[in-house]
């Protein structure tokens, strides 16, 4: 019996898994940074005795949770929790709930800042009046030789 070219390969985990896609070298950068970030908060924690594979597969799930935000706004939400009253490692979900906390504080102080809506504002997205006045729609009809109701002749 002749031994195919996929029966020499090795069989690991990822190979086994349908539509499988390793990283870019930005995603790898990126898993590496969140890596990083997740480690340091770990640090202010208990954390139960897990074996090394199981704190892999736990970090390689946290990664892939949060490979959706920047690493900027994962930095935000560690320190958000580590501020928090908790005596405990959080879940991705816990940590993605913070980061849209924070999203939701951002664009609330954002649209403070934001002058107030007035007449004054929206007079000046007006064109400027011609000749001191707006013609209303009835003006400009009879101007140019046309009335309301009655069809123009062809030419």
């Amino acid at each position: 019996m002749e031994n195919s070219q996929d029966e020499n390969q090795p069989h690991t985990t990822t190979s086994s898994l349908v539509g499988y896609k390793p990283l870019s070298d930005s995603e790898t950068n990126r898993a590496k940074c969140i890596l990083t970030l997740l480690g340091r908060l770990a640090l202010h924690y208990y954390r139960p005795d897990f074996t090394e594979a199981q704190a892999k597969l736990v970090m390689e799930d946290m990664i892939s949770d949060l490979m959706a935000f920047d690493p900027s706004t994962i930095e935000a939400a560690c320190a958000a929790w580590r501020r928090k009253d908790v005596g405990y490692f959080p879940k991705s979900g816990q940590l993605i709930a913070c980061i849209r906390e924070n999203e939701e504080r951002s664009v609330a102080s954002a649209r403070a800042r934001q002058p107030a809506f007035t007449a004054k504002n929206y007079e000046r997205l007006l064109p400027p009046p011609r000749n001191g006045k707006l013609k209303s729609w009835q003006e400009i009809l009879q101007e140019r030789g046309l009335q309301l109701g009655v069809r123009a002749p062809k030419p």
